[in-house]
């Protein structure tokens, strides 16, 4: 065989092990099969390793813009209550209560911030298919 030849078959075994793996395929099943391919170990474990690297980037790519739509409405609610502080002089003409108003968007941007962060974060240890992401 030659080297174009190998660098086809190997893409294709890689995109195979992908697809797989994004679907959320046992790790010993993937490597069985790719024993029975003709693979050695060490082979089978480094096309593994890069599909699960790309496993878990896509995983990451779902959850990074919540981090940063979470920081955005972080940054307007704190700016709407900085606004209604100072144009009310220190909430001296309403009561506490208007707080709660510009303070939505901020608590609306915490929860998608910590749920972009928890996604982030345990990218690697989650299982099933990736399809199933909400």
């Amino acid at each position: 065989m030659t080297s174009a030849d190998d660098d086809s078959r190997r893409e294709r075994m890689l995109d195979s092990v992908c697809r797989r793996v994004m679907w959320g395929d046992r790790h010993e099943d993937i490597l069985q099969s790719l024993a029975a391919k003709g693979l050695t170990d060490d082979e089978a474990a480094r096309i593994l390793g890069e599909a699960q690297r790309e496993r878990i980037r896509t995983i990451r790519a779902v959850y990074w813009p919540r981090i940063w739509w979470g920081l955005l409405f972080i940054a307007v609610g704190v700016g709407l209550i900085w606004l209604i502080w100072t144009l009310t002089e220190g909430y001296t003409v309403w009561s506490s209560r208007a707080v709660i108003l510009p303070a939505a968007p901020a608590a609306f941007g915490l929860w998608k911030l910590c749920g972009g962060l928890v996604g982030v974060l345990t990218a690697g240890s989650r299982t099933g298919s990736i399809a199933e992401i909400d």
